[in-house]
């Protein structure tokens, strides 16, 4: 049990977090019998994190999530470069989309994942990956001319998650918090997003799915905000081809 319901409490203490186990530790079935011991885990010494690092990479394609979510933790706290390309091994050909999945967000997280590695993930045949890497995109925060042509690229997907994932990241590159407007790191400028929003609302404008309009309000609205005449320009010029979004963007 970990004693610290939410973020504020573990912000105050670190240290007392329980990363082992969570909130609850665990349920588990005991058939007939409610006093049945049951193992918590196949070896009373199996430790996770005495393992040296090619392990930990193997336990990627582990079938018990738990595992592959505890080797990617500790990977990611280690940042050993010296499995690096090992992880980019089970990223482009890994066994299964969660052991993929795994490695990739494993890049990620130890500062690993090269610019080439994310313009293959936004080509990649999975959704999921796809859609990661649009998250990606947004979480790095430049707005590189490569950077943002591999936005507008996925913005114009056929799958509604990967668009959601650019709207999303969209709002990124333009507030410096996702619920919240405020300025952007550094008192930075927001990017020319236009391309990527034009993309975005002409492969969702049939306005069926509320999320995605949601998330892409949420891009758009501090562009609107300082802005209003050009965004108010682009509707006169783009509305009536990106109906009915476009009506339900332009009421907001």
């Amino acid at each position: 049990y970990d004693r610290y319901p939410c973020y504020q409490n573990a912000n105050a203490d670190p240290a007392g977090v329980d990363r082992e186990r969570g909130r609850i530790w665990r349920v588990v079935w005991t058939g007939d019998d409610a006093s049945r011991p049951v193992p918590s885990r196949p070896s009373s010494d199996m430790n996770l994190a005495k393992l040296p690092s090619a392990q930990l990479v193997d336990l990627l394609a582990h079938p018990n999530v738990w595992q592959r979510r505890m080797a990617q933790r500790i990977l990611s706290g280690r940042r050993d470069n010296t499995v690096q390309g090992r992880l980019q091994q089970i990223f482009t050909n890994g066994p299964t989309l969660e052991a993929r999945l795994a490695a990739f967000w494993t890049l990620w997280s130890s500062g690993y994942l090269a610019d080439d590695m994310l313009a293959k993930a936004v080509k990649d045949r999975e959704p999921a990956i796809r859609m990661w890497a649009a998250r990606f995109l947004g979480e790095a925060r430049v707005a590189s001319p490569q950077a943002l042509e591999l936005l507008w690229e996925l913005a114009a997907d056929s799958d509604p998650t990967v668009r959601s994932a650019v709207a999303t990241a969209c709002r990124q590159f333009v507030s410096g918090q996702l619920t919240v407007n405020a300025p952007l790191p550094g008192g930075a400028e927001p990017p020319d997003l236009s391309r990527v929003f034009s993309q975005l609302v002409n492969l969702s404008r049939d306005g069926n799915d509320p999320t995605i309009n949601f998330l892409i309000w949420m891009a758009a609205e501090p562009l609107v905000a300082r802005s209003p005449e050009l965004v108010l320009r682009w509707f006169e010029e783009n509305w009536q081809p990106s109906l009915p979004l476009s009506a339900t963007l332009l009421s907001k």
